[in-house]
């Protein structure tokens, strides 16, 4: 039986192994990952969610779009009366060809959501879910590639995926016109037809298109935006504004007028690029991205919010917990001692926490309360306590799977 802990990067590509998918095919070419896993994905998601979505999630454009490739002109997605999604017209556009797409579906559905915290612990990039449903004979858009690394989840019905090739490496949304591509111009495609349980990787800057045929199709793309080297840098740069004026100074008055004093434009841009180089920090810029990263967790959706505020009052030596594996989590320097950063919260305590704080997040299963080292009984349940309350642990039931 599938459960909320079952969503994982492992779950998704099974038996397709993650290592070997970071080690041979991250980055490097489309693949196939899984196949034949009919009904695989039926406790993820399903016609009938996305069917609840529109009708009690009322999705607001841009979290909604409305697309086909044969159409000449976009087409608005229609609203009724009280500001309500127009379920009838979205119907009858469907109908007519065209694939109802919901962005960041994650936001409405818990079990996307939980598989979503789970693929970001694994791969420390940011995850985003889009859903597709697609009627028969219709295809939403034209050639075109992305400019983040995109997972394919068939969940139900059928889809023909053409695969062309690699345009661009490594593009950025910031270097790219995205215009469609001519069909006629492109070289032959690999065709992929996917089928219900199935997941397609497809790099950026890879070339592709997906159409239906006798039935309607909804997949799920899951978007992977991977920082790159631009953004390392752009951090260490923001952690050298915090110590150095000279990043924050305005450009000279009127430096756009001309002629251009391109020599006092040198000197600065000298003096920034010199500074990079002899103090500018890894470990600061890693510092920064991972308080970005931190700050995406979400520590609800799992159903306990209302069982791990009662588990307080019954909070006790041989309570078992565990800590949420799909949070990100660290231990930080504070001006009384030590913090333990997750999620929007920072549990601040005395140093001599640091051990008993260490021994949760390396902890690989449940452990009791009274197995947290260096601190007495109460400190040991404060501790536990706030860390339940807050979101990082949750009790662990005798009718657990481990």
């Amino acid at each position: 039986m599938t459960t909320p802990t079952t969503f994982s990067l492992d779950w998704l590509f099974s038996p397709f192994s993650v290592d070997e998918f970071s080690a041979k095919v991250w980055q490097k070419h489309p693949s196939l990952l899984a196949t034949k896993r009919p009904g695989y994905f039926d406790p993820l998601f399903s016609f009938r969610d996305l069917e609840l979505v529109l009708e009690y999630g009322q999705p607001k454009p841009p979290s909604i779009r409305l697309a086909s490739s044969r159409a000449s002109t976009a087409v608005e997605v229609p609203f009724g009366r009280g500001g309500r999604l127009d379920i009838d017209r979205i119907r009858r556009l469907y109908a007519n060809g065209h694939t109802i797409i919901v962005n960041n579906v994650q936001d409405y559905s818990p079990t996307v959501g939980l598989l979503i915290q789970s693929m970001q612990e694994r791969m420390s990039y940011p995850v985003e879910a889009n859903a597709y449903l697609t009627p028969p004979g219709a295809q939403g858009f034209k050639p075109h590639y992305d400019t983040h690394d995109v997972i394919v989840a068939q969940v139900a019905g059928k889809k023909l995926w053409r695969v062309y090739g690699a345009d661009a490496a490594c593009p950025l949304p910031q270097l790219t016109n995205g215009d469609p591509f001519r069909r006629e111009k492109l070289p032959p495609p690999d065709n992929i037809q996917l089928e219900p349980g199935d997941v397609l990787y497809i790099p950026r800057g890879w070339i592709h298109e997906a159409e239906t045929e006798d039935g309607s199709s909804l997949h799920l793309t899951f978007g992977v935006h991977a920082p790159t080297g631009r953004d390392l840098l752009r951090t260490a740069i923001d952690a050298l504004c915090r110590v150095h004026p000279e990043f924050r100074a305005p450009l000279p008055f009127g430096y756009l007028r001309r002629p251009v004093d391109f020599d006092q434009l040198s000197s600065v841009l000298d003096r920034l690029i010199e500074l990079v180089g002899t103090d500018g920090s890894a470990e600061a810029a890693f510092s920064l991205l991972e308080d970005d990263f931190i700050s995406r967790g979400r520590s609800a959706g799992t159903g306990e919010f209302v069982a791990s505020i009662d588990g307080l009052q019954a909070l006790a030596p041989k309570t078992r917990l565990e800590r949420k594996r799909h949070l990100h989590a660290r231990l930080v320097p504070t001006q009384t001692g030590i913090g333990l950063q997750f999620c929007q919260s920072l549990l601040q305590a005395p140093d001599e926490y640091r051990e008993a704080m260490l021994f949760i997040l390396d902890a690989d299963g449940p452990f009791c309360v009274e197995d947290l080292p260096g601190l007495d009984a109460e400190q040991q349940t404060s501790l536990a306590a706030s860390l339940l309350r807050d979101g990082l642990l949750r009790v662990v039931r005798l009718n657990d799977s481990e």
